[in-house]
C-alpha cells in the first residue's frame, strides 16, 4: 500500500521560488495571456469569454491599422535583416513593431480593464442559500419538510456579522462601477468599426503587391507575438514576482465578490471560520475521510502508467529541444547565404564563360 505524509504548507513554503514561480507562470498562461485565456479562461473570473473575444479582435484590428499606417514609412531598400525562410526581419521592422505596440497598448488595456474590473450589476444569490431551498424543496415533496425560516432582525444581524467578517478578514479589491461594461464595449466596437474603414481605404491605396507584403508581415508579427513575445513576457513576470515581491497572495478570485453573503441561522457557524491567527477548523470526523483501498495489483498499474507518462513528456521536451537547436543552426549557417550560390559554383566549376 501507499503511505504517503502530507505536511501543511507553511509561510516559508508557500512564499519559496519554485511554487511561486510555478503558481504565477499558470495564472499568467490561463489569464494574463489575452489569446490563450479565450480557451483557458478561470471559471471564477468575472472577465467572460466573449468580452476576452471581443477584445482579441480589437487589438487585431488596432494592430493591424497602426502597423499600415507606418508601413509606408519604411523605405523600398530595407537595410540588411535576418532571413527565416521566405520572410526577411529588418530593424526597420522591428521599429515599426515596437512603435505600433506602444500606440495600441494604451486603448487595449483600457478595454481590457473596463472589462476586468467593472462589477455585476446585481449580485447572484448566494449559493449556500440556492443549496437550501433545493434542499427544502426536495424534502418538502418528500412530507418531511424542516423550518429554515428566521426572523428579519436575526438574519439582517447575522448578515451584518458576516459582512463586517469579511472586511476584516480580506482587503476590498479596486473595482470599477458596473456601467464601464457598458463603455468597454462602445470603445471596442468603436475600434473594430473605424480600423475596418480606414484598413479598407489604406489597402487601396497602397495597391495589391504593398498590401500582400503588409499583410505577409503582419500575419509574421502577429504569431510571433502570440508564441514568443507574450510567453516572454509572462517568464518575465514570473520571476519578477517570484524574486521581488515574493507574496503567496496570488488569488484574484472574483466569484464570491459577485454574489451575495449568505444567511446563517442562530445555531449555525461556518466550518472554517477565520480566527486572528490563522484559520481553524471544527474537528472533522475521520470516519468520514477514509478512502477506499486500492489493491496491489490496480497500484502496480498506476505505477507503470505514471512512469509510462513521464518518459513520454521526457522524450517530447527532448525532440524539442533538439528541433529549436537544429533550427537555430541550420538558420546562423545558411540563412544569410545567397541561394544563387550554388549556381555560380558549377558555374566556375564547368562553365568557361569567355
Amino acid at each position: 500500500q501507499v503511505d504517503r505524509l502530507i505536511p501543511v504548507a507553511g509561510k516559508e513554503q508557500s512564499t519559496e521560488f519554485k511554487h511561486l514561480f510555478n503558481t504565477t507562470t499558470t495564472k499568467s498562461i490561463s489569464d494574463g495571456h489575452l489569446w490563450f485565456s479565450v480557451f483557458l479562461r478561470p471559471p471564477r473570473s468575472r472577465f467572460t469569454r466573449c468580452q476576452r473575444v471581443v477584445s482579441c479582435f480589437a487589438l487585431l484590428y488596432l494592430s493591424m491599422l497602426v502597423n499600415m499606417m507606418w508601413y509606408e514609412r519604411v523605405p523600398d531598400q530595407p537595410s540588411n535583416g535576418l532571413n527565416v525562410g521566405p520572410f526577411t526581419l529588418t530593424l526597420e521592422q522591428v521599429g515599426v513593431g515596437i512603435m505600433s505596440n506602444l500606440i495600441v497598448f494604451p486603448v487595449s488595456f483600457l478595454i481590457i480593464i473596463f472589462f476586468r474590473k467593472a462589477r455585476p450589476k446585481n449580485l447572484r444569490k448566494s449559493r449556500i442559500e440556492e443549496a437550501l431551498e433545493r434542499s427544502k424543496a426536495k424534502r418538502s415533496i418528500n412530507g418531511s419538510q424542516v423550518s429554515l425560516t428566521i426572523s428579519e432582525q436575526s438574519s439582517s444581524t447575522i448578515s451584518s456579522d458576516i459582512k463586517n467578517d469579511k472586511k476584516k478578514a480580506r482587503k476590498k479589491k479596486f473595482t470599477l462601477p458596473w456601467w464601464f461594461q457598458i463603455i468597454g464595449w462602445l470603445l471596442a466596437l468603436i475600434c473594430m468599426g473605424v480600423s475596418s474603414f480606414f484598413l479598407t481605404l489604406y489597402g487601396i491605396q497602397l495597391g495589391n503587391n504593398k498590401t500582400t507584403k503588409w499583410f505577409i508581415s503582419l500575419c509574421f508579427s502577429f504569431f510571433s507575438s502570440l508564441l514568443f513575445v507574450q510567453p516572454f513576457k509572462i517568464f518575465i513576470t514570473a520571476m519578477f514576482i517570484s524574486c521581488i515581491f515574493k507574496s503567496g497572495n496570488l488569488d484574484e478570485d472574483d466569484a464570491d465578490e459577485d454574489e451575495e453573503d449568505p444567511c446563517l441561522e442562530q445555531d449555525e457557524d461556518w466550518l472554517h471560520a477565520k480566527a486572528d491567527n490563522g484559520y481553524r477548523y471544527k474537528s472533522i470526523d475521520r470516519k468520514r475521510m477514509d478512502c477506499k483501498k486500492i489493491d496491489e495489483e490496480t497500484l502496480k498499474k498506476l505505477r507503470e502508467k505514471r512512469r509510462k507518462e513521464n518518459e513520454m513528456w521526457n522524450i517530447i521536451i527532448e525532440i524539442f529541444t533538439y528541433s529549436m537547436f537544429l533550427w537555430i543552426f541550420m538558420l546562423i549557417s545558411y540563412g544569410q547565404r545567397d541561394p544563387n550560390i550554388y549556381f555560380h559554383v558549377y558555374q566556375k566549376a564547368f562553365l568557361h564563360i569567355g
